[in-house]
């Protein structure tokens, strides 16, 4: 598939645009609010966060479109332990 990358500063709009005819939705950072993934088409079946959280992905609006939300709860772990 085609490889869309999104703008920290995308707006709703963009990102309901781009995700059309998406399975799989990557965003590192961006708010996903309830109201912008309830309309998510269909085809839209993973929503990957690419970092540690879930803080910026509406879960409740993903569970009840049947979105499953992943992250990357490992994500730099080795890094900031070279740090400490």
């Amino acid at each position: 598939g085609e490889l869309v990358r999104f703008e920290p500063d995308a707006s709703p709009e963009e990102i309901l645009e781009r995700v059309q005819g998406a399975e799989i939705v990557i965003f590192k950072e961006i708010p996903v609010p309830g109201d912008i993934i309830a309309r998510f088409p269909d085809c839209v079946k993973v929503i990957q966060e690419a970092g540690t959280g879930f803080n910026n992905i509406d879960m409740a609006a993903a569970k009840a479109k049947g979105i499953t939300v992943c992250n990357c709860p490992a994500y730099s772990s080795d890094a900031v332990a070279q740090l400490v």
